[in-house]
């Protein structure tokens, strides 16, 4: 009975197009999205540094930090291209991020939005997103956080790790 009245006042709602609304705008994400992201070039390393994000990783080494990278963009979506020479990952989970690990001591992680996928065909000069300067900034608190717990899990909690006690 009570399934039926909340069908019954919910379907004139959504009959009427109140119903979520689907983006129709092209943008150049989705034509990578078409052809399986093929001719998709890593982003220069001076326009990952221009993101607003960067952490920095104390006590570990670059190849712990790097497959860290990898582990949690695995995890948000697919790692679409790497270099580890020149210290870059691009990946698409929710947002296409590119990411920089840096070979110094402490090891340094830039971390960019790529905004300029979500340039529309039609109009250039306009995006199919706003991104606003808070949103970015969860996005890049976001992936830091969970790069730090898969950096420092195995150092800082190692009786959590099989073997601990021999």
């Amino acid at each position: 009975m009570r399934k039926t009245v909340v069908m019954l006042v919910l379907s004139p709602i959504v009959l009427a197009g109140c119903g979520p609304k689907v983006i129709k705008t092209k943008t150049a994400v989705y034509q990578l999205f078409e052809k399986d992201f093929q001719g998709f070039a890593l982003p220069e390393i001076d326009e990952i540094k221009e993101g607003a994000g960067r952490g920095t990783f104390r006590y570990t080494e670059f190849d712990q930090v790097w497959d860290s990278a990898i582990i949690v963009l695995m995890q948000q979506g697919v790692v679409l291209k790497a270099s580890k020479e020149a210290g870059i990952i691009v990946g698409m989970g929710e947002w296409p991020l590119g990411i920089l690990v840096e070979r110094s001591d402490p090891v340094n992680v830039h971390i960019r939005l790529i905004t300029n996928l979500y340039k529309r065909l039609d109009d250039p000069e306009k995006t199919a997103f706003d991104f606003q300067p808070d949103n970015l900034a969860k996005i890049h608190r976001s992936f830091y956080d969970k790069l730090a717990t898969q950096v420092y899990a195995g150092q800082k909690w190692k009786y959590l790790s099989a073997g601990a006690g021999e």
